[in-house]
C-alpha cells in the first residue's frame, strides 16, 4: 500500500509539476484532488497501523533500527559482515523514509494551506517539496532494481509479498537473524518466516562481537531538535511578510521560463494562483543579477500563457504580447481563453 500510494503521488505530482505533462493532461483540478486525497489516505493508513496493528512488532522494528553495531558499520564500508533482520542499508532507508514522510507532510500542508492564506506561502516550501520528490524518486528506482533485477537481492521480494524467504538466502544475507531463529547450515529448512507470530526475539549470538554505536538519547534528541530548527528557518525565514508588489513604474523585471519572456501584471481578483510548482525561472532586470525563482501555476491557465512566482502573491507574469491591454476580471477571462 505504501508503494502504491507513492506511485500515485509521484505520477500526479509530476503531472502537476512538469509543464509538458501539465499541458498534456490538462485536468489540473482533478490531479490536484487525487494528489491531496491520496496523501491523506496514506497518512491515515499509517496512523491505523500504529493504533490498531501489531504495535509490539512496530516497537521491535524501531529498536532494531535504533541499534547499530560494528557489523553495521563494516557493512557500510562494503565488507561482508553478518547482518540482522535489517541490514545497515535497510536501517538507513527506514530513517530516511520516516524523515521524508514528515517533510512531505509539512511542506504539502503548507502548499495546500498557502492557497487559502497567502501569509503561509513560504518561498522555499515548493523547493523543499520538489527536492524531496527528486531524492525519493531515485531511491524508489534503486529499490525496484534491487527487488526485481539484481540477482542476489531480488529473492527479498518473497519477504515483501509472501512473508518468507529461503533459509540459505537468509543465512547469506541476514545471518544473525537466521541463527537467532534457529537456522543452521547443517540442518537446512525450506524457508524462514519473517517476524511472524511466535518468532524468537532478535538476539546476536556471542560469536558476533557487538559494539553499540547509538548516542545517548539526549544527544539524539538534541540532534533532532537542531534539524527541526534548520527546517523551520528554511521555510519561514525567506517568507515575504509585506504585501508590496516587486515592480514599480520606474523598473519592471522580466521573467524567463521555457525560452519565453513574461512581464508582471497585477493579480486579478479572485486570485488565480494554484500554488502548484511547475519549475524554475530566471528573473532579470532593474540592474540586478539574474536570479532563479520557483514558479507556480495559475488555475485554468496554461503555463505557456501566464505563471506566478513563489515570493509574490500580488502579481502574475504574463507572456509578452498576450492580453496586453486587459486588466482585472477581463484579464482573468482573457488568460483562460488564450
Amino acid at each position: 500500500m505504501h508503494a502504491a500510494a507513492f506511485v500515485v503521488l509521484l505520477v500526479s505530482g509530476l503531472c502537476l509539476y512538469l509543464p509538458s505533462l501539465a499541458e498534456l493532461v490538462g485536468r489540473r483540478p482533478l490531479l490536484k484532488t487525487i494528489h491531496v486525497y491520496t496523501a491523506l489516505a496514506w497518512i491515515a493508513a499509517l496512523l491505523v497501523v500504529i493504533a490498531f496493528g501489531d504495535r509490539r512488532s512496530v516497537r521491535q522494528t524501531i529498536r532494531e533500527i535504533d541499534v547499530w553495531d560494528r557489523d553495521d558499520r563494516d557493512w557500510l564500508r562494503r565488507r561482508r559482515t553478518p547482518q540482522g533482520r535489517l541490514n545497515a542499508g535497510q536501517k538507513l532507508n527506514a530513517i530516511v523514509t520516516a524523515a521524508f514522510a514528515v517533510l512531505f507532510t509539512v511542506t504539502g500542508f503548507l502548499l495546500w494551506y498557502g492557497e487559502r492564506n497567502t501569509r503561509f506561502r513560504f518561498a522555499d516550501t515548493i523547493l523543499i517539496h520538489d527536492w524531496l520528490m527528486y531524492v525519493a524518486f531515485f531511491l524508489f528506482l534503486g529499490h525496484l532494481y534491487l527487488t526485481l533485477i539484481h540477482p542476489t537481492t531480488r529473492h527479498s521480494l518473497n519477504g515483501i509479498t509472501r512473508g518468507w524467504v529461503d533459509e540459505q538466502w537468509a543465512l547469506e544475507h541476514h545471518r544473525k537473524w537466521a541463527e537467532a531463529l534457529g537456522a543452521t547450515m547443517s540442518a537446512p529448512a525450506p524457508a524462514v518466516a519473517l517476524a511472524g507470530a511466535g518468532a524468537a526475539p532478535l538476539r546476536v549470538r556471542a560469536t558476533h562481537t557487538v559494539s553499540r554505536l547509538t548516542a545517548p538519547r539526549r544527544i539524539r534528541l538534541l540532534i533532532g531538535a537542531v534539524v527541526a530548527l534548520v527546517i523551520v528557518f528554511a521555510l519561514v525565514a525567506p517568507v515575504i511578510l509585506s504585501g508590496e508588489t516587486p515592480t514599480s513604474q520606474a523598473c519592471i523585471k522580466t521573467l524567463r521560463y521555457a525560452s519565453r519572456a513574461y512581464s508582471p501584471r497585477p493579480m486579478p481578483k479572485p486570485s488565480l494562483v494554484e500554488s502548484v510548482a511547475i519549475g524554475v525561472g530566471a528573473l532579470t532586470g532593474c540592474g540586478t543579477p539574474a536570479s532563479t525563482i520557483d514558479l507556480r501555476s495559475l488555475a485554468g491557465v496554461r503555463p505557456s500563457i501566464a505563471i506566478a512566482i513563489s515570493t509574490d502573491a500580488n502579481s502574475i507574469y504574463v507572456r509578452h504580447g498576450v492580453c496586453a491591454n486587459v486588466a482585472g476580471r477581463a484579464l482573468r477571462a482573457c488568460l483562460r481563453s488564450s
